[in-house]
């Protein structure tokens, strides 16, 4: 029985003839749609959603990266926001707003997501 170029039994199917080039090409899609997504992880969520409200002045404030956060449009996000909830959010910091809670800087969230 011939050979097909690959070391694969001429008489074996197409996908085991072509069985190098397939490796090659499922790796180069990986490796771009690795590139496209960053990395692509489990999202895991970059902040974590506090219950601040026994505090004067505070409601719910995001923690993260070490940093707690005061967000002003949380409830355009969220219907039932829950202690410990791990979010996955985008935000930029807001001006000339002011809070009597005072435990971080204001922020306005442009994205926020629950992770699951």
């Amino acid at each position: 029985m011939d050979e097909h170029e690959d070391g694969a039994p001429s008489g074996a199917p197409f996908f085991l003839q072509n069985f190098g080039f397939m490796n090659t090409r499922l790796a180069t899609w990986l490796v771009v749609a690795m590139g496209v997504c960053g990395g692509c992880s489990l999202r895991g969520g970059n902040a974590t959603l506090r219950d601040y409200t026994g505090l004067d002045g505070c409601g719910w404030v995001l923690e993260s990266g070490g940093e707690v956060l005061e967000p002003i449009n949380l409830e355009s996000f969220l219907d039932a926001p829950e202690d410990g909830m791990r979010l996955e959010v985008e935000y930029d910091f807001a001006e000339n707003v002011f809070s009597i809670c005072m435990v971080g800087p204001m922020v306005v969230l442009t994205s926020c997501e629950p992770v699951r």
